[in-house]
Protein backbone atom coordinates (compact mmCIF):
# COMPACT_ATOMS: atom_id res chain seq x y z
CA UNK A 1 0.00 0.00 0.00
CA UNK A 2 2.88 2.31 0.89
CA UNK A 3 4.56 1.68 -2.49
CA UNK A 4 1.29 2.41 -4.27
CA UNK A 5 0.97 5.76 -2.45
CA UNK A 6 4.55 6.75 -3.36
CA UNK A 7 3.93 5.91 -7.02
CA UNK A 8 0.80 8.04 -7.07
CA UNK A 9 2.72 10.94 -5.54
CA UNK A 10 5.83 10.77 -7.77
CA UNK A 11 4.21 9.99 -11.14
CA UNK A 12 2.46 13.38 -11.56
CA UNK A 13 5.74 15.15 -10.76
CA UNK A 14 7.53 13.16 -13.48
CA UNK A 15 4.82 13.98 -16.00
CA UNK A 16 5.08 17.70 -15.18
CA UNK A 17 8.87 17.56 -15.54
CA UNK A 18 8.59 15.83 -18.93
CA UNK A 19 6.03 18.37 -20.08
CA UNK A 20 8.45 21.20 -19.27
CA UNK A 21 11.26 19.61 -21.39
CA UNK A 22 10.81 20.92 -24.91
CA UNK A 23 11.97 18.74 -27.77
CA UNK A 24 14.94 20.25 -29.57
CA UNK A 25 13.99 21.73 -32.94
CA UNK A 26 15.37 19.85 -35.92
CA UNK A 27 17.80 21.89 -38.03
CA UNK A 28 16.78 22.84 -41.59
CA UNK A 29 17.50 20.17 -44.21
CA UNK A 30 18.33 20.05 -47.93
CA UNK A 31 17.76 16.79 -49.80
CA UNK A 32 18.79 16.18 -53.43
CA UNK A 33 16.74 13.61 -55.35
CA UNK A 34 18.04 10.05 -54.98
CA UNK A 35 20.44 11.50 -52.36
CA UNK A 36 22.86 12.17 -55.25
CA UNK A 37 24.84 15.41 -55.10
CA UNK A 38 27.12 14.90 -58.13
CA UNK A 39 26.66 15.09 -61.89
CA UNK A 40 29.35 14.29 -64.45
CA UNK A 41 29.24 16.58 -67.51
CA UNK A 42 29.79 15.04 -70.94
CA UNK A 43 32.35 17.62 -72.08
CA UNK A 44 32.74 15.83 -75.44
CA UNK A 45 29.16 16.72 -76.29
CA UNK A 46 29.02 20.10 -78.12
CA UNK A 47 25.30 20.31 -77.34
CA UNK A 48 25.65 19.75 -73.62
CA UNK A 49 22.20 20.42 -72.17
CA UNK A 50 21.32 22.36 -69.05
CA UNK A 51 20.95 20.24 -65.92
CA UNK A 52 18.10 20.61 -63.45
CA UNK A 53 18.98 19.98 -59.82
CA UNK A 54 15.89 18.63 -58.06
CA UNK A 55 15.23 18.01 -54.40
CA UNK A 56 13.33 19.16 -51.36
CA UNK A 57 13.84 21.35 -48.31
CA UNK A 58 12.40 21.18 -44.80
CA UNK A 59 12.52 23.42 -41.75
CA UNK A 60 10.60 23.04 -38.49
CA UNK A 61 11.28 26.71 -37.82
CA UNK A 62 9.65 27.66 -41.16
CA UNK A 63 11.56 28.91 -44.15
CA UNK A 64 13.49 32.16 -43.90
CA UNK A 65 15.49 32.12 -47.13
CA UNK A 66 16.80 29.61 -49.67
CA UNK A 67 19.76 30.32 -51.96
CA UNK A 68 20.26 28.21 -55.08
CA UNK A 69 23.39 29.36 -56.88
CA UNK A 70 22.65 32.92 -57.98
CA UNK A 71 18.95 32.74 -57.08
CA UNK A 72 17.55 33.63 -53.65
CA UNK A 73 14.02 32.98 -52.40
CA UNK A 74 12.71 34.86 -49.38
CA UNK A 75 10.06 33.84 -46.88
CA UNK A 76 7.39 35.48 -49.02
CA UNK A 77 8.16 33.17 -51.96
CA UNK A 78 8.74 30.15 -49.72
CA UNK A 79 5.55 30.55 -47.70
CA UNK A 80 4.69 28.99 -44.35
CA UNK A 81 5.06 25.36 -45.36
CA UNK A 82 7.61 23.26 -43.45
CA UNK A 83 8.46 21.13 -46.52
CA UNK A 84 8.58 21.86 -50.24
CA UNK A 85 10.27 20.58 -53.43
CA UNK A 86 12.67 22.68 -55.48
CA UNK A 87 14.20 22.74 -58.96
CA UNK A 88 17.14 24.81 -60.14
CA UNK A 89 18.41 24.89 -63.74
CA UNK A 90 22.20 24.99 -64.14
CA UNK A 91 23.51 26.01 -67.59
CA UNK A 92 26.33 23.69 -68.70
CA UNK A 93 27.09 24.85 -72.24
CA UNK A 94 30.79 25.66 -72.55
CA UNK A 95 31.68 24.15 -69.17
CA UNK A 96 34.88 22.11 -69.22
CA UNK A 97 36.06 22.15 -65.60
CA UNK A 98 34.68 21.03 -62.23
CA UNK A 99 32.55 23.48 -60.27
CA UNK A 100 30.07 23.56 -57.38
CA UNK A 101 26.68 25.20 -57.04
CA UNK A 102 25.91 26.17 -53.41
CA UNK A 103 22.50 25.60 -51.82
CA UNK A 104 21.91 27.43 -48.53
CA UNK A 105 18.74 27.13 -46.42
CA UNK A 106 18.01 29.37 -43.42
CA UNK A 107 14.96 29.04 -41.19
CA UNK A 108 13.22 31.89 -39.37
CA UNK A 109 15.11 31.06 -36.18
CA UNK A 110 18.41 31.84 -37.93
CA UNK A 111 19.57 28.22 -38.29
CA UNK A 112 21.45 27.64 -41.55
CA UNK A 113 22.56 24.60 -43.54
CA UNK A 114 24.75 24.60 -46.66
CA UNK A 115 24.94 21.76 -49.17
CA UNK A 116 26.82 22.08 -52.48
CA UNK A 117 25.93 20.19 -55.66
CA UNK A 118 29.09 19.10 -57.50
CA UNK A 119 29.51 19.22 -61.28
CA UNK A 120 32.49 17.21 -62.54
CA UNK A 121 34.10 17.15 -65.98
CA UNK A 122 33.97 13.73 -67.63
CA UNK A 123 37.15 11.65 -67.83
CA UNK A 124 38.50 9.52 -70.69
CA UNK A 125 37.72 5.81 -70.89
CA UNK A 126 39.54 2.82 -72.34
CA UNK A 127 38.02 0.14 -74.59
CA UNK A 128 38.79 -3.59 -74.66
CA UNK A 129 37.69 -6.61 -76.67
CA UNK A 130 37.83 -9.64 -74.40
CA UNK A 131 37.20 -13.38 -74.78
CA UNK A 132 36.51 -15.27 -71.56
CA UNK A 133 35.71 -18.87 -70.69
CA UNK A 134 33.63 -20.34 -67.89
CA UNK A 135 35.25 -22.29 -65.04
CA UNK A 136 35.99 -25.52 -66.96
CA UNK A 137 37.01 -23.97 -70.28
CA UNK A 138 40.70 -24.94 -70.69
CA UNK A 139 41.39 -22.51 -73.52
CA UNK A 140 40.05 -19.14 -72.37
CA UNK A 141 40.73 -17.11 -69.25
CA UNK A 142 38.09 -16.93 -66.53
CA UNK A 143 39.04 -13.75 -64.62
CA UNK A 144 39.35 -10.15 -65.93
CA UNK A 145 41.70 -8.01 -63.86
CA UNK A 146 40.87 -4.36 -63.19
CA UNK A 147 44.54 -3.71 -62.44
CA UNK A 148 46.14 -4.66 -65.78
CA UNK A 149 43.04 -5.33 -67.92
CA UNK A 150 44.20 -8.87 -68.74
CA UNK A 151 42.36 -12.19 -68.60
CA UNK A 152 43.59 -15.01 -66.35
CA UNK A 153 42.72 -18.69 -65.94
CA UNK A 154 41.08 -20.13 -62.82
CA UNK A 155 44.39 -21.48 -61.52
CA UNK A 156 46.19 -18.17 -62.16
CA UNK A 157 43.51 -16.21 -60.34
CA UNK A 158 43.56 -18.58 -57.35
CA UNK A 159 47.26 -17.86 -56.87
CA UNK A 160 46.63 -14.11 -56.63
CA UNK A 161 46.61 -12.82 -53.03
CA UNK A 162 43.91 -10.20 -53.60
CA UNK A 163 42.42 -10.35 -57.12
CA UNK A 164 40.54 -7.19 -58.12
CA UNK A 165 38.25 -7.83 -61.09
CA UNK A 166 35.35 -10.04 -62.18
CA UNK A 167 34.76 -13.60 -63.34
CA UNK A 168 32.63 -15.10 -66.10
CA UNK A 169 31.10 -18.16 -64.50
CA UNK A 170 28.32 -20.66 -64.88
CA UNK A 171 26.07 -21.43 -61.91
CA UNK A 172 26.01 -25.23 -61.98
CA UNK A 173 22.85 -25.55 -59.84
CA UNK A 174 20.72 -22.92 -61.58
CA UNK A 175 22.32 -23.42 -65.02
CA UNK A 176 22.84 -19.69 -65.55
CA UNK A 177 25.77 -17.80 -67.12
CA UNK A 178 26.82 -14.83 -65.02
CA UNK A 179 29.33 -12.18 -64.13
CA UNK A 180 30.34 -12.82 -60.56
CA UNK A 181 32.57 -11.20 -57.96
CA UNK A 182 35.52 -13.34 -56.79
CA UNK A 183 34.00 -13.08 -53.30
CA UNK A 184 30.86 -14.89 -54.48
CA UNK A 185 32.28 -17.83 -56.42
CA UNK A 186 31.44 -20.38 -53.73
CA UNK A 187 27.99 -18.94 -52.95
CA UNK A 188 27.02 -19.01 -56.64
CA UNK A 189 28.28 -22.62 -57.05
CA UNK A 190 30.78 -21.56 -59.69
CA UNK A 191 33.79 -22.82 -57.74
CA UNK A 192 33.68 -24.98 -54.64
CA UNK A 193 36.96 -23.95 -53.02
CA UNK A 194 37.63 -20.26 -53.60
CA UNK A 195 36.31 -17.09 -52.00
CA UNK A 196 38.16 -13.89 -52.90
CA UNK A 197 38.69 -10.77 -50.82
CA UNK A 198 37.88 -7.96 -53.24
CA UNK A 199 34.28 -7.22 -54.20
CA UNK A 200 33.06 -6.43 -57.72
CA UNK A 201 29.39 -5.70 -58.37
CA UNK A 202 27.10 -5.53 -61.41
CA UNK A 203 23.68 -4.55 -62.71
CA UNK A 204 22.00 -4.73 -66.12
CA UNK A 205 21.70 -1.42 -67.98
CA UNK A 206 18.32 -1.34 -69.70
CA UNK A 207 17.58 2.31 -70.43
CA UNK A 208 19.13 5.74 -69.89
CA UNK A 209 16.93 8.83 -69.63
CA UNK A 210 13.99 6.77 -70.89
CA UNK A 211 15.79 5.52 -74.02
CA UNK A 212 16.89 1.93 -74.57
CA UNK A 213 20.58 1.28 -74.00
CA UNK A 214 21.65 -0.26 -77.32
CA UNK A 215 24.96 -1.33 -78.85
CA UNK A 216 24.95 1.97 -80.74
CA UNK A 217 24.70 3.91 -77.48
CA UNK A 218 27.54 1.80 -76.06
CA UNK A 219 29.74 2.34 -79.13
CA UNK A 220 29.19 6.11 -78.99
CA UNK A 221 30.40 6.44 -75.39
CA UNK A 222 33.54 8.62 -75.45
CA UNK A 223 33.98 9.24 -71.73
CA UNK A 224 32.76 8.14 -68.31
CA UNK A 225 29.81 10.55 -67.98
CA UNK A 226 27.07 8.03 -68.71
CA UNK A 227 28.44 5.25 -66.49
CA UNK A 228 28.99 7.69 -63.60
CA UNK A 229 25.52 9.23 -63.81
CA UNK A 230 23.60 5.95 -63.55
CA UNK A 231 21.96 6.67 -60.21
CA UNK A 232 22.14 4.24 -57.28
CA UNK A 233 18.36 3.96 -56.89
CA UNK A 234 17.79 2.51 -60.36
CA UNK A 235 21.20 0.91 -60.68
CA UNK A 236 22.05 -0.52 -57.30
CA UNK A 237 24.66 -3.19 -57.98
CA UNK A 238 24.93 -6.79 -56.77
CA UNK A 239 27.86 -9.19 -56.46
CA UNK A 240 26.56 -11.29 -59.36
CA UNK A 241 24.25 -10.88 -62.32
CA UNK A 242 22.77 -13.36 -64.79
CA UNK A 243 23.78 -12.30 -68.32
CA UNK A 244 22.34 -12.55 -71.83
CA UNK A 245 23.70 -11.99 -75.30
CA UNK A 246 23.13 -8.48 -76.65
CA UNK A 247 22.78 -6.90 -73.19
CA UNK A 248 24.90 -4.36 -71.31
CA UNK A 249 26.01 -4.41 -67.66
CA UNK A 250 27.42 -1.72 -65.40
CA UNK A 251 30.20 -2.83 -63.06
CA UNK A 252 31.96 -1.23 -60.08
CA UNK A 253 34.93 -2.15 -57.96
CA UNK A 254 34.68 -2.38 -54.19
CA UNK A 255 34.89 1.32 -53.29
CA UNK A 256 33.19 2.59 -56.48
CA UNK A 257 36.41 4.31 -57.55
CA UNK A 258 36.31 2.41 -60.86
CA UNK A 259 33.31 1.95 -63.15
CA UNK A 260 32.74 0.40 -66.52
CA UNK A 261 30.12 -1.04 -68.85
CA UNK A 262 30.30 -4.46 -70.50
CA UNK A 263 28.41 -5.35 -73.67
CA UNK A 264 27.89 -9.10 -74.25
CA UNK A 265 28.53 -9.62 -77.96
CA UNK A 266 28.14 -13.40 -78.01
CA UNK A 267 27.53 -16.04 -75.38
CA UNK A 268 27.84 -19.81 -75.14
CA UNK A 269 26.48 -21.21 -71.86
CA UNK A 270 27.74 -24.18 -69.87
CA UNK A 271 30.62 -24.92 -67.49
CA UNK A 272 33.01 -24.82 -70.46
CA UNK A 273 31.15 -22.02 -72.25
CA UNK A 274 32.60 -18.77 -73.50
CA UNK A 275 31.70 -15.14 -74.00
CA UNK A 276 32.86 -12.32 -76.27
CA UNK A 277 32.82 -8.97 -74.50
CA UNK A 278 33.29 -5.34 -75.38
CA UNK A 279 34.33 -3.38 -72.28
CA UNK A 280 34.53 0.36 -71.72
CA UNK A 281 35.88 1.48 -68.37
CA UNK A 282 37.49 4.42 -66.67
CA UNK A 283 41.22 4.68 -67.18
CA UNK A 284 43.27 3.13 -64.41
CA UNK A 285 45.94 5.47 -63.06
Amino acid sequence: MKRYFIALFILPLLLVACDDDKLEMMPPYIFFNYDVDTYVMDIDNPNLADFTVKGSISAQGSFGSFVMGDQELGKEELGDSLNRPFEYIVPLKGKTADFDVPFVLTDRMGNTVTKPFHFLASRPIESYQVSMGAQYNPYLGFFFSFEDQKVYSVSEMMKMPNPDGFCFGYNINKKQPMFVSPTELINQTVLSDYKGNRIASFVGVVAVDGLNFTKEVFDNMKNDALMCNLNPIEYGTFTNVVISEGKAYLFKNEDDSLRGIIFVQSLESGVSGQVQLAIKMQKVN
